[in-house]
């Protein structure tokens, strides 16, 4: 619908700005389907320096990637925090002295084991006391000698490396 007094309808034609749609065209098509050229705001042409032929240049330092300038890397705090891997010497040693208490498990992560540990040592009237203390013992020297990253001692519950 056309409004004779509205200067801005690209119908009448009353306003030179505006381009007139030729006969056809719905609004917003263009002939041969394509952007006009230079389709910016009315009055204003092509804005130099941009696009692949243009003169812009990236800031100084920064290459064709524009990744970080050479030298820089990333910085300490951000990101996620930096995971410290736990002992395995901790955890041999705790396995060798309080390991029928289940404590180096806990200190890996392994709960379930270390509850088992705990609550057969505790309520079992001494009865398993001695059983716990040889697996206890076997694990620790199992942790010891484990190389760090190679499943199942040389790693923790999270399934991270332990450290030497």
């Amino acid at each position: 619908m056309t409004y004779p007094t509205n200067p801005y309808d690209p119908a009448t034609g009353l306003h030179s700005d505006v381009p007139v749609l030729p006969s056809g065209s719905s609004a917003g098509e263009y002939p041969g389907g394509e952007c006009p050229p230079n389709a910016g705001q009315p009055g204003f042409g092509p804005q130099p320096g941009y696009g692949p032929q243009g003169g812009y240049a990236p800031p100084p330092g920064y290459g064709p990637g524009y990744g970080a300038p050479p030298g820089y890397g990333p910085y300490p705090g951000y990101g996620p925090p930096a995971y410290r891997g736990k002992s395995k010497v901790a955890a041999g040693i705790l396995a060798l002295f309080l390991g029928t208490l289940g404590i180096h498990n806990f200190y890996l992560g392994y709960t379930g084991k270390g509850l088992f540990q705990l609550l057969g040592t505790l309520f079992s009237c001494g009865f398993l006391i001695i059983p716990i203390a040889i697996w206890s013992i076997i694990e620790g020297i199992l942790l010891l000698t484990a190389h760090p990253g190679e499943p199942p001692w040389g790693i923790d519950a999270d399934g991270m490396p332990l450290s030497n």
